[in-house]
């Protein structure tokens, strides 16, 4: 979640400037995207929005006119609020013009009463704001990873249900099935040589019971065999193709050498 202007000025080290909130206190809780040190008043081409602004209040004008203008540029800059450290220009309060023209803006105004290190406050509430940023990006990262790993497991399954389709269904030993087996295996990434095609599958424990049968014929084994590994079987299959079709044999893979 974005830090507010409300959790800003509950910082201890905001706090320690006994901040009063002025005016458009109802506006608490607007994202603060950044803090901003400025001692201008045409200040709306160095803002990008999003801003809390700090001034001392040192460059603002006199007259009200000029005080509603540079809350206008402020409102126009679409800042999240102006908070000005009584002391240097104004001592005991901030000018009701101000205070006027930021509620009728819609600018939350707020009086430090006490002297604070602008850059105290910078820093700390850059810090928030950063280690927010990186937790959302780690939690952006790790969802998308998840969501990688489940379509890679699901193009998997599906890669193994269409070669297991491709070896058990030949087409009815005709070259067009051949064909269809060969493009098949090329669209999985299996390499095809001339008219003999060569795979290695991992054949699971899946619903399709049917086509267990058929590989378990073929295997001599039982897949139900409960002294085999959950994970399956690992067999290779050999398909090679005659002048007028296609032969399908299924031997045990070989097991790799240590």
């Amino acid at each position: 979640m974005p830090l507010t202007l409300r959790e800003v000025l509950d910082l201890d080290v905001v706090r320690r400037g006994q901040p009063e909130v002025v005016a458009a206190a109802d506006r608490l809780d607007v994202p603060v995207r950044w803090v901003h040190a400025i001692e201008l008043t045409d200040v709306k081409r160095l803002l990008r929005g999003g801003e809390l602004v700090l001034s001392t209040g040192i460059a603002l004008p006199d007259s009200a006119a000029g005080l509603e203008a540079y809350v206008a540029e402020l409102a126009g800059a679409r800042v999240c609020g102006l908070a000005i450290e009584l002391g240097r220009r104004y001592a005991g309060a901030l000018p009701a013009a101000l205070a006027d023209a930021a509620a009728d803006r819609g600018v939350p105004l707020i009086a430090f009463a006490r002297e604070v290190p602008f850059v105290e406050i910078t820093e700390a509430v850059h810090a928030r704001i950063i280690d927010a940023l990186l937790i959302e990006r780690a939690a952006t990262t790790l969802a998308l990873g998840r969501l990688l790993t489940r379509q890679a497991e699901s193009l998997e399954r599906q890669a193994h249900r269409t070669l297991i389709s491709a070896l058990i269904e030949p087409g009815d030993g005709h070259p067009a099935g051949t064909a269809e087996a060969e493009a098949r295996a090329r669209s999985m990434g299996v390499p095809v040589t001339g008219r003999q095609l060569v795979a290695r599958a991992h054949l699971a424990r899946p619903t399709f019971y049917e086509r267990l049968r058929h590989i378990e014929r073929f295997l001599g084994v039982s897949l139900a065999d409960p002294e085999l590994p959950r994970e399956g079987v690992a067999a290779e299959a050999v398909v090679t193709s005659a002048e007028r079709g296609a032969r399908f044999v299924l031997r045990p893979a070989l097991p790799a050498c240590a």
